[in-house]
């Protein structure tokens, strides 16, 4: 029997950047409930223009830095090694 993991997206306000905040306009994960060493789709997406830096905390511990565009948003792939619930946060 395969354990699964689901993940639980939280979308928090950008702070770095060349402008200031940012307003996260989507976040999705994709797929939201998968078996362990399945890839996992993160994307993020802001609603004012320019780049923003942001961290992806996956909720296992991992952080990933980013650096995203608001015309195109960014999409990061992450594999979850263990069953569980995981919280993704965004900041």
């Amino acid at each position: 029997m395969t354990r699964l993991y689901q993940i639980a997206l939280v979308g928090l306000l950008f702070v770095a950047g060349q402008a200031g905040a940012r307003d996260l306009s989507a976040l999705k994960a994709s797929p939201a409930l998968a078996a362990p060493g399945t890839e996992v789709s993160i994307s993020v997406e802001v609603s004012k223009g320019g780049q923003c830096g942001v961290l992806i905390n996956h909720g296992d511990g991992t952080t990933q830095e980013l650096r995203i565009d608001a015309d195109a948003g960014a999409t990061v792939s992450y594999r979850y090694q263990k069953p569980g619930n995981y919280a993704v946060t965004i900041c």
